[in-house]
């Protein structure tokens, strides 16, 4: 049967809930669908087990292509680009998840925050481990 309706309280160890999976991950989930809840989320299991978006192999509400370039598009990180204390985008790539949710819009300096000048941080379904955005 179709998910309709994500688990109420379900997060992972993170603290990010499902809606985070629907920016983050690929229908059904395949990169971080494993997940586990929070100890102190109400609800047990992985982000498959309660995740529409990672239950269902079918589109979802948010759809990456609103989210991120298409394709035929080239993201190309600002060059020079450094937040309030020096970090460029290279940081927040090997420190942070795909879509920088959790240092994103930390540390906005002159230039702006990661998440409006590092292609990694602008585009959730950059694959965090084999490096697949552009740089």
């Amino acid at each position: 049967s179709i998910c309709t309706k994500d688990t109420q309280g379900w997060f992972d160890q993170r603290g990010y809930d499902c809606v985070w999976y629907e920016i983050a991950d690929g229908r059904g989930c395949p990169k971080y669908g494993n997940q586990i809840a929070h100890e102190f989320s109400t609800a047990e299991g992985s982000a498959s087990d309660n995740c529409c978006h990672c239950k269902n192999a079918v589109a979802s509400n948010v759809s990456p292509a609103a989210v991120a370039p298409s394709s035929s598009e080239t993201c190309v990180d600002t060059p020079e680009w450094t937040n309030v204390i020096g970090i460029g985008c290279k940081v927040y790539q090997d420190s942070d998840l795909p879509g920088c949710p959790m240092y994103g819009t930390s540390y906005t300096g002159v230039m702006g925050s990661a998440a409006e000048e590092c292609c990694y941080c602008k585009d959730p379904t950059c694959d965090d481990f084999n490096r697949n955005c552009e740089e």
